[in-house]
């Protein structure tokens, strides 16, 4: 189980049992179940963790130009697609603050694992003299589905399916 010092009560969830395994000639197993996760995130949670501030400083060059009010950029950006933010605040660059609204929740079966998250992302100008004025807040939702194998001892996986919803 998953605490922080400063609030180590323990997750309202116990974990599952594990499941019956065929005994091999291996020297260890490991297994990971939801719980171990699940409580790490409800934690984390709990504590306020699961929260990042973005600017453009955090993304790839080009995709900058994303975090902009200014409607001449390309491909696309903020000031395009909401108008008066950049009618606003011409030129300037953006602040997203993330964070959890509910604990994640996370899933896992043999090869495969899913998880849900729910937050809310409040976006502010970034104003020449420092000032970062409020603009909107978004509630998200994303879900993921990814598919894993172990091949010559290497854990490989891909994303089978993913949604997201503001």
């Amino acid at each position: 189980r998953s605490t922080w010092a400063a609030n180590p009560k323990p997750p309202p969830f116990t974990p599952k049992p594990l499941p019956n395994f065929p005994s091999t000639s291996k020297m260890i197993y490991m297994w990971i179940g939801d719980y171990m996760p699940q409580s790490f995130l409800y934690s984390a949670h709990q504590q306020g963790f699961l929260r990042y501030n973005m600017t453009s400083e955090d993304v790839s060059p080009e995709q900058r130009s994303f975090l902009s009010t200014n409607r001449s950029c390309q491909p696309t950006c903020v000031g395009k697609i909401i108008p008066a933010i950049e009618e606003k605040y011409p030129g300037c660059g953006l602040e997203l603050r993330m964070k959890s609204t509910t604990v994640p929740q996370v899933s896992l079966t043999p090869g495969t694992m899913s998880a849900a998250f729910q937050g809310e992302i409040a976006m502010h100008a970034i104003l020449p003299k420092g000032e970062k004025p409020y603009l909107l807040t978004l509630n998200v939702s994303a879900v993921f589905n990814a598919t894993g194998v172990i091949t010559n001892q290497r854990l490989a996986g891909n994303i089978s399916h993913y949604s997201f919803k503001a």
